[in-house]
């Protein structure tokens, strides 16, 4: 058999979706990051989408298996349904005894009553519904109207739709409106890049037994092509690879030993960079937090703490490097001026002429959200040769802040995604910049745009690109002076 040929102990390449063999792609953390951080904000509803077989409902597992006892949750995998059938589906998730003679007016106060119950017992309600994109404009309706539902500041019961692109076509229906304003998390999952499709692989094959990768270089690179980084398709090539190489009698799987089978929807052109597109506004994590819609996730605050919704607790997503100015013309001018600066402070340091101007100047820092809670920065260290009264120690002045308001529009894990999405932004009305921030020791880089001169006038323009489709997610901040790209 081939498996005992490659010194495997299972199939590593299995379809079915096994949490035993989960792979934490930047994808998938950023995915979780947009989970826990809807979660942690109380949004009334979180949208997942991606393409066909790229690991949503792998997330959705991951994800649901974690949760802590605070939760109950409902699973409806069944979205070819009516109205009234998916709140029977749902009630019987949650183990609420449904009279068969039950109409639509009896449903909704058996699921308020369970949402008070659940409130006095200190527990959230989540409905999660996979499959999403199969529901009809009118299910969607009724879905929206559960979340107006209990009474009090925090949101009774909270939403999770996962589903393909054409969820997002369907959301974006004139009718709809009402559910797309409610959506403040939205993250769309991406495709494995060429190094995760080969650790992937490899983890796949460590998780089954295999001690070392039985896969040649060029052979990666050949699944990765054909596969476009579609977990499901590198699994249905790899698969039948191995089984090939076995029956040729090779000891590593080679380029040859993978078909080019075009019912499997195998890719012959070339991959193309992979860019991040330009999403609607967001930024979460679940190892720590997601935001309206973050390509990416948007952290709930500067001092992030751990979710007290999953056990064990997940990292939170990086957030954006400093800022980048639009245009090339502007970073070059940017970057010239910027060390022009730090020469001639580095002049004026060694002079002995810096002593005022150190406690007046303040390091990187933590992004505030929500509200402004400026932390204090250690001291600056002082050089040994400069010298200093012990009788007055140094005071370290508050945060500077950046002028006007700003809008977090997205969030990412890696500098790589971050750069490829200033690089991209089409919209150059206002600056974009870029952010780091660290959170729970996860740097997680975020996505401002501004300044705008008032908190009304941001809010204002949010709203217009939120409702011309060039953003998803946002949240109004302030943000401390820095460097970035």
């Amino acid at each position: 058999m081939y498996l005992e040929h490659f010194g495997l102990g299972a199939n590593p390449f299995s379809l079915s979706p096994k949490l035993d063999f989960l792979f934490k792609s930047g994808t998938y953390e950023e995915s979780m990051a947009h989970l826990v951080y809807g979660l942690d904000n109380h949004e009334a509803i979180v949208l997942i989408t991606g393409p066909v077989g790229i690991g949503k409902t792998m997330v959705l597992q991951s994800f649901l298996a974690n949760l802590g006892p605070r939760f109950e949750f409902a699973l409806i995998a069944n979205t070819r349904v009516t109205a009234n059938e998916l709140l029977k589906l749902l009630l019987e998730d949650l183990g609420v005894e449904v009279p068969t003679d039950a109409d639509k007016s009896d449903l909704l106060i058996l699921f308020k009553d369970y949402l008070t119950e659940a409130s006095r017992e200190g527990k959230m309600v989540l409905v999660v519904v996979d499959e999403a994109q199969n529901l009809a404009p009118e299910v969607l309706k009724e879905i929206r109207m559960l979340t107006n539902l209990g009474q009090g500041e925090t949101q009774p019961v909270q939403i999770i739709l996962v589903g393909q692109p054409e969820l997002d076509e369907t959301i974006n229906r004139p009718d709809l409106a009402q559910i797309r304003q409610r959506i403040r998390v939205n993250y769309k999952l991406g495709h494995l890049t060429r190094k995760e499709t080969e650790e992937y692989i490899i983890h796949r094959l460590a998780v089954a037994g295999c001690s070392s990768n039985v896969f040649t270089s060029d052979a990666v690179d050949r699944i990765h092509q054909g596969s476009r980084g579609v977990p499901r398709m590198v699994n249905t090539l790899a698969g039948e690879a191995l089984l090939s190489a076995f029956v040729a009698g090779h000891e590593m799987v080679q380029p040859g030993d993978i078909e080019e089978d075009q019912d499997l929807g195998f890719h012959t052109e070339p991959v193309p960079e992979e860019v991040p597109t330009p999403p609607s506004p967001q930024e979460p994590d679940l190892e720590s937090a997601p935001s309206h819609q973050m390509e990416g996730p948007q952290i709930q605050n500067s001092q992030e703490q751990e979710s007290s919704f999953l056990m064990p607790p997940t990292p939170p997503e990086k957030a954006l490097p400093d800022s980048r100015r639009n245009g090339l013309g502007k970073k070059v001018w940017a970057w010239g001026f910027g060390a022009l600066v730090v020469a001639i402070l580095g002049v004026l340091f060694f002079m002995g002429s810096l002593d005022g101007l150190v406690a007046t100047r303040i390091p990187d820092r933590e992004i505030e959200t929500t509200v402004i809670q400026p932390q204090v920065e250690p001291p600056v260290e002082i050089p040994e040769s400069t010298p200093v009264e012990t009788e007055a120690p140094v005071e370290v002045a508050a945060p500077v802040m950046e002028d006007g308001f700003y809008l977090h529009i997205y969030s990412f894990k890696t500098t790589e995604r971050a750069e490829a999405f200033v690089r991209d932004w089409d919209h150059r009305q206002y600056d974009i910049l870029s952010r780091t921030n660290d959170i729970q020791g996860v740097a997680w880089h975020r996505i401002y745009l501004g300044p705008f001169p008032t908190r009304d006038k941001a809010f204002l323009e949010a709203l217009r690109m939120q409702k011309d489709g060039i953003i998803d997610y946002y949240e109004v901040t302030t943000l401390p002076t820095g460097q970035g790209f």
